[in-house]
């Protein structure tokens, strides 16, 4: 008996969530230290710090712990930590007042260890905004308003983490520098392209590759080049750094020596390509011959999306192995499967005077969906694997070929969607939303397209 086709979405979804399974920052951080019994999580000479979106499941993965720090989003439900870990919280996209005083309490416990002590450093993506603190001269709302800037301006990460770095006194190596003579590891979760160390939260712990002045002409170039509209004192700020030849003192008056910070042993538990891997697995447990972009998902959404219909339309065009699907009325996992995944992290150039809801991931959901509208039995799930999308309630979405026209018949237009920078209502009128809520982990975005043929 020929068997039922597949449910597409409901595929393109658990493979998805499969990708999520296999970056578990708990598990994954348990795996790395056991393998590392010189760190010594559980020693009261160590100083357990996790920041980020991860930061509460990479603390669990330390656990146990004596004493420690959890800085995470403002909203996060904690439980089940020991007594001797302080939970702070902070601000993401941007800083707050909130995040910016629980970064400077963090700070001032680093700033108080000795040369027998360990700080285990925990980061994970969103640590940047919520791990900050300024530099002498700044005041809070001028690192809140610029960060703002920076992530509506379209520019690359490793460009908008280049201007952080000159603006804070905790990131570029800062936090290393401030906890020395005491020992430092950093494990990380990464949500950069390339799981760059000096890129995962704007490197705390890893000494910028330009320092004092040099690092401000290439902040001031960077603000330049992307026509950002900076607050007055952080052009000044900048402007004062690029004269001078090299920024010297502490982190903890708000100063910074770049390049004194000690060499620190670094190590990803977690990245995208686990996510891809974990998907991959599940998608070929499944039945379905699968392909991998084999090069980060970067640069604009409108370019992003043509080169994603690009490379489904040649994996549906590529003749099928005989080896594979021989029998199409075979007993065993439905036939005639395929899957594309790719994995990065694109941009979208919002307006600052957008108040529309979205991120990058509905972005680039909405423009697939408009040019796959033509194709059959072909789905695609886009979202981050923190589980939302800039300023959308939702991770991402899962589209395909009756996305374009449910909007259109909704009186949402993916088009006007699209223009207006608003495309969460238009593909939650479509049905698309993909709603999972906080992951707990946070390795980038994610893209799984399932066709059959």
């Amino acid at each position: 008996m020929k068997r039922e086709p597949p449910d597409l979405r409901a595929l393109a979804r658990d493979a998805w969530k499969a990708g999520v399974a296999a970056v578990d920052p708990a598990r994954c951080v348990a795996r790395h230290l056991a393998q590392r019994r010189d760190l010594h999580a559980d020693s009261a000479s160590t100083l357990v710090v996790a920041v980020g979106k991860a930061a509460v499941a990479m603390m669990r993965g330390a656990l146990p712990v004596a004493r420690g720090f959890v800085l995470c989003p403002g909203g996060s439900v904690v439980t089940d930590l020991p007594a001797g870990v302080e939970v702070l919280y902070g601000g993401h996209p941007e800083p707050t007042l909130q995040g910016i005083e629980s970064s400077r309490r963090v700070a001032a416990a680093v700033a108080g260890l000795t040369k027998d002590e360990t700080l285990l450093f925990l980061i994970s993506g969103g640590a940047s905004s919520l791990f900050e603190v300024g530099r002498r001269g700044l005041e809070p709302d001028d690192l809140i308003v610029a960060y703002r800037v920076l992530v509506t301006s379209g520019a690359p990460i490793d460009e908008i983490n280049r201007v952080r770095c000159c603006l804070s006194a905790v990131k570029g190596g800062a936090l290393a520098a401030l906890a020395a003579p005491a020992r430092v590891c950093t494990l990380a979760v990464s949500d950069v392209v390339g799981d760059d160390p000096a890129a995962i939260g704007s490197g705390p712990t890893v000494p910028a590759a330009l320092g004092g002045g040099l690092a401000a002409e290439a902040a001031l170039e960077i603000v330049a080049r992307h026509s950002m509209k900076m607050p007055p004192r952080v052009l000044e700020h900048l402007h004062v750094m690029a004269r001078s030849p090299r920024v010297v003192a502490s982190a903890a008056r708000g100063e910074v020596g770049f390049g004194s910070a000690p060499a620190v042993d670094f190590q990803v538990v977690a990245g995208i390509g686990d996510a891809i891997g974990g998907a991959v697995a599940f998608l070929e447990s499944r039945g379905c011959m699968v392909s991998r972009r084999s090069e980060p998902l970067t640069g604009e959404t409108t370019s992003a999306a043509v080169e994603v219909a690009q490379a489904v339309a040649a994996m549906l065009g590529a003749r099928r192995s005989a080896d594979r699907f021989k029998d199409e009325n075979a007993a065993g996992a439905p036939l005639g499967l395929r899957a594309w995944l790719a994995g990065g992290e694109t941009t979208v150039r919002v307006p600052a005077s957008c108040r529309g809801r979205g991120g990058r991931n509905l972005d680039l959901a909405a423009r697939l969906a408009l040019i796959v509208a033509a194709r059959r039995d072909l789905v695609c799930a886009v979202a981050g694997t923190d589980g939302r999308d800039g300023s959308s309630r939702a991770a991402g979405a899962i589209i395909d070929s009756g996305t374009a026209s449910r909007a259109d018949a909704a009186g949402l237009p993916l088009g006007e969607a699209l223009a207006a920078f608003d495309t969460e209502p238009a593909l939650a009128a479509a049905g698309d939303l993909l709603v999972t809520g906080p992951t707990g982990t946070n390795v980038g975005d994610l893209l799984v397209a399932v066709a059959s043929q």
